[in-house]
């Protein structure tokens, strides 16, 4: 009772704990129940003043956190859709984008709390609550797409070449999906269970997302091209500004690093868990009732546990008094209820050997209640327990328990099967009562816990803790990005901004004073994965146009947007009343702020530096006669640095079977999400067969894929095979052996020409490894410099020279000049680049193949050979190669080439139509002989 008198305290202790929140529910319902019946008795007595009854305590704190948690990320989620979306409409003047935005977010979201909650995981209010930040992240791959799509109509393209152009794009949407959600789930090494489940949670919904941004991104964009397009924002004032002041822009960032890096160092940080708990009214009446009733704060809780009792409470007897020879320390010990027996009989002694008979007690009694004028009866009660005072009859665990005690007595004693648990309540009010309790803890046996000590453990563990999840975090994307750019440079290029923006942050922080929590400081890993986003795209995009101020002026606007969008949907945290999701919302917003200050400015000014192996700020010129590679020549955005690095390393290491699976997998993911290039193989294969239905030829597709997945495992794993397992790949009978034999006698090489058809990668192996020939490959880069780049590597290693097309304009004399050397050259004939072609027939339509084989052959009088490769099954494959063509040098030179390339697409043609599921054209074909045709520019 408090001091006044007005206030009473009733502590019950519920049967199961408040995280049980079925239970809680049940109990409030209960507590709500008496409340209304105890108030309607007061009502009825008059004489009573009006009685107030409320109740306090974890399972009322548990029901509130939850309802409030429930009720916030249902606001956050809300609030932020509501803020992004019209930004997205302003901006860009898009209702595509803002029914679509936040349509892979919502979805990730909803999948992985489903399948969370379908294992039984449980999460926090703290993860809960902080899922809408999830939208501030998942919106920003859309956009990114989004406006590269509206930059390729802007540039020109048709619709469906829009949306094949998203490949690199994809790519980098991919890698900054994967590197945020890499540092969510470093989050779960980190031994803290709230942030552990925050990182599984956004981690796991930012994979999804990931995947369903490139699914759902290009499969809802128009098939039709617009009348009118409307070009996304380009910034190339602001682009131009920055290459002006490249100079005053790096020396200011690196002075401000300089200043708020020292800043930094003052920066607090408060590990406790009492900053991470609710702002609740239940919260606040149990600090109050604290305070009213002098309830203790700092509670130290020494256990002990064996499985003797007696002796259990003999031990805790000699600790009482130890712990009282520190002054002033208050003490509630289970051997002050329950003696050891030893105490009991002593004290029993004492009694017996000091009060007389019972008789003579009560007529003591008597007479002195009458001198008191109390009535004869009044201790009758007292009376009849005494002969039981009196003997000493020993107090007992299970008689406290029967005597409706176990409530009080489970406080000190709990018993475990056939173990016993003592627990002893130290309460000091005094620094040097801490002092005095901790030396006596470290000088016994003892354990000693408590909030406190929590506390300081929480503190001890942080930077550690901290350092591992930062480890974890920087590793994963440290090695997501090395593994797409192939370069260093441009992977610590990408990571500027946000090393920068951290250290800012930290010193804009330390500056203002604010004190940070668990959750503040570990969402600053998150944001290495966050913040590189910007990094990866601007770099990407540098790369891919090869032109950083172009990049610059593009990805700006995109940066711009996403960091506000970023911003939105991890702002709206700010105004929560749970105090771990407040933090978090406040440090997001000053670190977004400075990463996009660092993406926005910095990085474009070091990348328009012009420094050695760093991105130029001036595009490669188009010399005169070259023609820059199309696009279109591959299966859309499937065949880039990321993906074929992936497949390269993965095929090396794992069985074929399970290659073949993944492939086949893959295959069909592509034939059900790139229905332009289905229709593009439909039309391809309508000469073979005029009389089938466009859906059956589209079903043609699938396996078409699939043979191409097949072709190249085998090629991948050929690579690394033995010269056994190598010489059993290839089904080389006796007169082609001779041919190529013949071929290199005579000295003056051979032209070894192929189409889009068969495995012709693999030619390389049968040449280099089996025929033991030299062999130069005439090829045009990749529209990837990774696949470029992977591609020229394989070659090398097997011995295979490359002279790439774009790379010279005197291309027709180095393939002359490796002819006179008796090498063999190999060209892929059945594409033509701008005016090298000739015209000839195949499969009964009129097309243009390459002019520089025959053209090579009648310069030199080298022989042509059309050569293929044929799958037989897995990793065997039959070598087809024609009779020698010879150029006939006696006809007009364009009549004679006419002729021999014309041999050439009646060989492939006569392999096209034994095996149409071997033709590789995943573009529109026979429209692409149109000198008007788009799909390829």
């Amino acid at each position: 009772m408090t001091e006044d008198g007005r206030q009473r305290l009733v502590v019950v202790r519920p049967s199961q704990p408040p995280y049980d929140t079925t239970f809680s529910h049940t109990l409030f319902d209960r507590l709500g129940q008496i409340r209304a019946q105890t108030a309607a008795a007061a009502e009825r007595d008059d004489e009573q003043p009006p009685l107030d009854v409320q109740f306090a305590g974890g399972h009322r704190i548990a029901l509130e956190v939850e309802a409030l948690v429930r009720r916030e990320s249902l606001l956050n989620g809300a609030v932020s859709l509501a803020l992004i979306l019209p930004l997205l409409l302003m901006v860009f003047r898009s209702p595509w984008l803002v029914a679509i935005g936040a349509l892979p977010s919502a979805i990730s979201l909803l999948v992985v709390l489903g399948v969370l909650g379908f294992v039984g995981v449980t999460l926090s209010a703290a993860a809960t609550g902080a899922a809408a930040m999830l939208f501030g992240l998942g919106v920003d791959g859309v956009v990114l797409l989004y406006v590269a799509h509206r930059l390729s109509l802007a540039e020109g393209a048709d619709a469906e070449g829009a949306i094949r152009d998203l490949g690199g794009p994809a790519t980098s949407m991919l890698l900054g999906m994967w590197t945020t959600a890499a540092t969510f789930l470093g989050l779960v090494v980190v031994d803290f269970p709230s942030l552990e489940q925050l990182g599984l949670l956004i981690g796991a919904s930012m994979l999804v997302c990931g995947a369903l941004t490139l699914a759902v991104v290009p499969a809802s964009l128009p098939r039709h091209t617009p009348a009118r397009v409307v070009p996304p924002p380009v910034l190339s004032s602001f682009a131009t500004a920055v290459a002006r002041r490249r100079r005053w822009i790096l020396g200011g960032a690196g002075l401000a690093t300089i200043v708020l890096a020292w800043s930094s160092m003052g920066l607090r940080i408060n590990p406790t868990l009492e900053r991470l708990r609710a702002v609740t009214p239940g919260a606040a009446l149990q600090s109050e009732i604290a305070g009213a009733f002098r309830l203790p704060t700092d509670v130290y809780v020494v256990l002990a546990q064996g499985a003797d009792l007696e002796a259990l409470l003999r031990a805790n007897e000699e600790l009482v008094e130890n712990l009282r020879s520190i002054d002033g320390l208050t003490v509630r010990a289970p051997s002050m209820l329950l003696p050891s027996r030893r105490t009991q009989e002593a004290r029993a002694a004492r009694i017996r050997a000091s009060v007389p008979s019972v008789s003579a007690v009560k007529a003591s009694l008597a007479a002195a209640s009458a001198r008191a004028g109390f009535r004869p009866d009044s201790f009758g009660a007292f009376e009849a327990r005494l002969p039981g005072l009196v003997s000493g009859d020993p107090l007992t665990w299970q008689g406290l328990v029967d005597r409706g005690l176990g409530s009080l007595v489970a406080r000190s004693i709990a018993r475990t099967g056939d173990r016993w648990v003592l627990a002893t309540y130290a309460l000091p009010t005094t620094a040097s009562q801490v002092n005095g309790l901790e030396k006596f803890a470290e000088s016994s046996s003892v354990v000693l816990t408590g909030m406190p000590l929590v506390n300081d453990e929480l503190g001890a563990r942080f930077l550690p803790q901290f350092v591992l999840g930062l480890a974890t975090g920087t590793v994963a994307v440290l090695l997501l990005i090395v593994a797409t750019f192939r370069s260093w440079r441009l992977s610590l290029l990408a990571l500027v901004p946000t090393a920068l923006a951290l250290v800012w942050a930290a010193g804009l922080l330390a500056w203002a004073g604010v004190e940070l929590d668990l959750f503040a400081v570990f969402a600053v890993v998150t944001f290495i994965g966050i913040g590189v986003d910007y990094g990866v795209h601007l770099v990407y995009r540098t790369r891919e146009r090869g032109d950083a101020h172009r990049a610059t002026a593009e990805m700006v606007p995109v940066i711009l947007v996403a960091g506000t969008i970023t911003l939105l949907g991890y702002g709206t945290l700010v105004t929560s009343s749970y105090p771990p999701l407040q933090s978090i919302g406040l440090v997001s917003a000053v670190t977004i702020v400075t990463l996009v200050a660092a993406s926005a400015l910095v990085l474009p000014a070091v990348l328009m530096t012009p420094a050695r192996g760093a991105p130029s700020s001036v595009p490669r010129r188009t010399l005169p006669g070259e023609r820059r590679t199309p696009r279109r020549w591959t299966l859309h955005g499937l065949n880039n640095g990321l993906i074929f690095g992936l497949t390269v390393r993965g095929v090396r290491i794992l069985p074929r079977a399970f290659s073949y699976g993944l492939g086949h997998l893959g295959a069909w993911i592509a034939w059900r999400l790139m229905p332009g290039t289905n229709a593009a193989v439909a039309h391809n294969l309508r000469p073979l067969y005029p009389d089938r239905s466009e859906g059956a030829l589209r079903a043609q597709a699938l396996k078409t894929y699939r043979n191409y997945t097949r072709d190249t495992v085998d090629f991948l794993r050929a690579l690394s095979a033995s010269d056994a397992e190598v010489a059993g790949t290839f089904a080389l009978v006796a007169e082609s052996a001779r041919l190529f034999d013949d071929l290199m006698a005579r000295g003056r090489g051979a032209i070894l020409v192929t189409g889009h058809y068969g495995n012709w990668e693999i030619g390389g192996i049968l040449m280099s490894r089996v025929a033991h020939l030299p062999l130069t490959v005439v090829a045009m880069a990749e529209s990837d410099p990774e696949v470029n780049r992977l591609r020229h590597d394989i070659r090398r290693r097997l011995g295979v020279d490359t002279l790439e097309v774009r790379q010279a304009l005197d291309t027709a004399l180095h393939i002359r000049r490796l002819l006179g050397e008796g090498r063999f050259v190999a060209l892929l004939i059945d594409r033509h680049l701008g005016k090298d072609r000739v015209l000839v027939r195949f499969l009964g339509r009129p097309v243009w193949f390459l002019r520089t084989p025959a053209l090579m052959g009648y310069l030199t009088g080298a022989p042509l050979v059309a050569c293929f490769l044929e799958r037989q099954g897995a990793g065997r494959f039959t070598a087809v190669p024609s009779a020698p063509i010879e150029v006939d040098r006696t006809l007009p030179r364009d009549e004679a080439i006419a002729a021999a390339t014309q041999k050439i697409a009646e060989a492939l043609e006569a392999r096209v139509r034994t095996r149409p599921d071997l033709w590789y054209q995943f573009y529109r074909y026979w429209d692409a002989q149109r000198d008007d045709y788009e799909g390829l520019a």
